[in-house]
């Protein structure tokens, strides 16, 4: 069920040039799975990426994620610290590119 939901929330995104889809998706991207194949292929299937390659979870999975779409350029540094769960806290520096507006 979590991978038609997340399907269904990819397939209206494309009105939006920019996003950030951000969670704790439950699934262990750092091992390979039915379920984390699926999730990859359905990312590259809309040109997404998913930026997070390390442990965000005690128990040493990658389980929250940060999507954005392949071209974006706005991740500068991503970091995880102690959490107050079994989770970390996953902190994202993020950096948008500003135009200035000539007046």
């Amino acid at each position: 069920k979590l991978l038609s939901e997340i399907l269904l929330l990819i397939q209206i995104l494309p009105i939006h040039p920019e996003f950030f889809i951000l969670g704790d998706f439950n699934l262990h991207l750092d091992t390979q799975s039915t379920a984390t194949s699926t999730f990859n292929d359905i990312l590259a299937s809309f040109d997404l990426k998913q930026h997070v390659s390390f442990s965000t979870h005690i128990h040493g999975h990658w389980l929250d994620l940060l999507i954005t779409r392949s071209t974006t350029d706005y991740i500068h540094t991503l970091t995880a610290t102690d959490g107050l769960s079994d989770h970390f806290t996953v902190i994202a520096e993020i950096k948008f590119k500003h135009n200035s507006v000539d007046s």
